[in-house]
């Protein structure tokens, strides 16, 4: 019985091949779906964590501002103290009576 010149074994070999082809792009095909759906997973567990993180970082915001004094601490006043520059010549100490001014002029005082 042949066909259009097709035998029966050459019709059924074709009709394996697709429907090895067929089966093969079927499980390709639940491969991918299953690589889909454990992305979502880790998408889903990603957004629930960094959901997680934003709420923890708002209220250890939330818990800072409300330690934090409102108004700026003020920094101590400056003191002003006594500054000695020893010479080693002649054993003469200068001293100078504040400190608190840059470029002042040393007195000398016998030491």
């Amino acid at each position: 019985m042949k066909k259009e010149g097709i035998s029966i074994d050459e019709t059924l070999d074709q009709l394996l091949e697709k429907f090895e082809l067929m089966e093969a792009n079927r499980r390709q095909e639940e491969k991918f779906n299953q690589i889909l759906h454990k992305l979502q997973e880790i998408e889903a567990r990603w957004s629930k964590a960094a959901e997680e993180m934003i709420a923890a970082i708002r209220a250890t915001t939330a818990i800072l501002k409300a330690t934090l004094p409102t108004a700026p601490m003020a920094s101590p006043p400056l003191a002003p103290t006594k500054c000695l520059t020893e010479c080693p010549n002649n054993n003469i100490t200068w001293v100078a009576a504040n400190s608190n001014h840059i470029g002042e002029m040393l007195a000398p005082t016998a030491a």
